[in-house]
């Protein structure tokens, strides 16, 4: 039963990160000049209420009763969190400091001006890899409103509501803020909603299958809503800009309940649960491994007559495939960088 758990989970993280991988391999096809497909677009405005605030949702279910003692709660943020961000935050900024570093032509005088800029700064103010400082954020601040309401259901709902309010106020302005706490705060509602929703699924009996096909109804049927409405339905919770606060909320919640019942069915899907274990290697990884294959592929003219969609799709299959050598690697050798104990000696 437990396995049966965290294989689902895994999936459901898995779909999150696919979502991830897909937008941003569109992005960099835009950065190449491709223009969008008749599909593409509308296939974004679908995945990007629910891609981020899944991350949330899952840790939410995740946060166990053991985090209610405060030591065993920051040894497992150190651990599986600050300690990973350390070393791969790191290895971005490095990566992008030698970059820069390489296309001034070396020049020296300008060395530490490009670490400070393309490293230091943005390592401090948890701008490289920036999910993860603000998934630190929502957790502490989630624990923090746990220990407040001491078990009780509908406390715990009125202080994330209150979180959240306070984080949709903090990202009016738009600006990027250190750690993305403001981003952290309206994403307290989604580990909230895991929590509950783990809280609550015993005691509840329900159709999978059933609901299922209502949740994914009522999802399309919100998309098609608010995309006729002048507000539209575009979304960037990394940037914290929302179409509407209350419909952003509704649409994710409505999704990410889809994407919870779908991902029982998919707990013996090997690759995804693969994917779903190591989604903090794909995180690094993905645009590096993107990236390269975008070069490599566009030098074919086939390619260039690809619509978007399918090529989006097959490079984010191509980039999940070197990403997934990469786990190897890490997990044998590097897996004090994810949190985990090497398996190599």
């Amino acid at each position: 039963m437990e396995k049966a758990r965290k294989n689902w989970l895994d999936a459901a993280r898995a779909l999150a990160m696919l979502f991830v991988i897909f937008g941003h391999v569109g992005n960099e096809l835009f950065a190449n000049n491709v223009s969008a497909d008749t599909v593409y677009l509308p296939l974004l405005k679908i995945v990007n209420p629910i891609k981020v605030p899944l991350f949330f949702a899952v840790s939410g279910y995740l946060f166990s009763d053991k985090n209610n003692d405060v030591k065993y709660f920051f040894c497992k943020v150190l651990k599986s969190r600050l300690i990973p961000y350390a070393f791969w935050g790191s290895f971005m900024g490095i990566i992008a400091f030698l970059m820069d570093f390489a296309r001034s032509g070396f020049d020296k005088s300008n060395a530490f001006s490009l670490l400070c800029s393309e490293y230091l700064v943005p390592f401090v103010r948890g701008n490289l890899i920036w999910f993860i400082p603000c998934l630190i954020v929502s957790e502490i601040v989630f624990f923090a409103i746990n220990k407040i309401s001491k078990g009780n259901l509908y406390v715990l709902s009125a202080l994330a509501f209150a979180v959240t309010f306070l984080g949709y106020f903090l990202s009016a302005d738009s600006s990027v803020k250190p750690w993305k706490f403001d981003t952290a705060f309206t994403c307290t509602q989604f580990m909230a909603l895991g929590y509950l929703i783990k809280k609550l699924s015993g005691k509840v009996k329900i159709d999978l299958r059933v609901l299922s096909w209502s949740l994914a109804a009522a999802y399309i049927g919100l998309i098609v809503l608010f995309g006729s409405l002048s507000c539209g339905n575009n979304v960037d919770v990394n940037m914290g800009k929302y179409f509407d606060p209350a419909g952003f909320t509704l649409l994710s919640f409505i999704g990410i309940g889809f994407i919870f019942c779908i991902s029982h069915f998919l707990e013996n899907a090997k690759a995804l649960i693969f994917i779903g274990q190591n989604t903090f290697v794909y995180f690094v990884w993905h645009m590096y491994a993107a990236k390269i294959i975008i070069v490599v592929l566009y030098k074919s003219p086939l390619m260039g007559h690809l619509p978007m969609t399918l090529s989006a799709v097959f490079i984010t299959v191509l980039s999940c495939i070197v990403c997934a050598a990469v786990a190897l690697v890490v997990n044998g050798w590097l897996g004090f960088s994810v949190g985990r104990k090497n398996s190599r000696r």
